[in-house]
């Protein structure tokens, strides 16, 4: 499993000769961004927000560990009751015309459906993240999101970097091909988004393309 963007080098040198590592590394937190921002695949549920009456505002804190990932969208929200929440069970699902996102991570009601009562942990808020292309840590394993599409990546940085004009590693030809396999596997993920995973395990799903993962 790969621990960090660099344990994939290995899988980049071959076909770009004398590309130096810093450029190997933008070309894989690029493909790593590409990939989130295409699919959506990445997504977080949030810890349980306490509702207040009348506000329609709410602060989206994402877990401590996903360090320097930004919220996209707001995939789903829901509001519980009191009891609900007692009980455990899962709240009602809000239409996506009764929020919005107010960049970078509040949540935002339209005020004809801002909450008219204070209930306890009863704002749940799932959420669609991206990290950066410039961050000040090069891990590529934020949770296992990114192993099993480690060669999602590669065939994206290989595109990205062949297609550069006047270096040794230039070949527009292969760059074309890469850039054909990274949106393959792009259309599979973003029909597996769609259909909430064919497996339990979201990101290892059953009839993916069969392509190394580089773990």
């Amino acid at each position: 499993m790969p621990a960090a963007l660099s344990d994939l080098y290995i899988a980049l040198v071959p076909e770009l000769p004398g590309c130096p590592e810093g450029m190997l590394l933008e070309a894989l937190r690029r493909g790593a961004r590409e990939f989130c921002l295409k699919t959506e695949a990445w997504q977080i549920q949030l810890a349980s927000i306490n509702l207040v009456a009348d506000d329609p505002d709410y602060t989206l804190v994402l877990p401590t560990s996903y360090d320097a990932v930004e919220i996209r969208r707001i995939v789903e929200v829901r509001i519980n009751t009191a009891e609900g929440v007692t009980n455990g069970d899962e709240g009602v699902l809000q239409k996506p015309h009764t929020y919005f996102l107010t960049q970078p991570t509040t949540l935002e009601f339209f005020e004809d459906y801002t909450p008219s009562e204070s209930i306890t942990s009863g704002l749940d808020v799932k959420v669609a993240v991206a990290p950066p292309v410039l961050t000040t840590t090069e891990h590529m394993d934020w949770a296992g999101f990114f192993t099993p599409w480690s060669h999602a990546l590669v065939d994206f940085a290989k595109s990205y970097l062949m297609r550069m004009p006047g270096k040794k590693w230039s070949n527009a030809g292969m760059a074309t091909f890469y850039l054909a396999e990274f949106n393959k596997t792009v259309t599979f993920v973003k029909a597996e988004v769609e259909r909430r995973y064919t497996t339990r395990v979201p990101g290892i799903v059953a009839g993916a393309p069969q392509r190394p993962s580089y773990t």
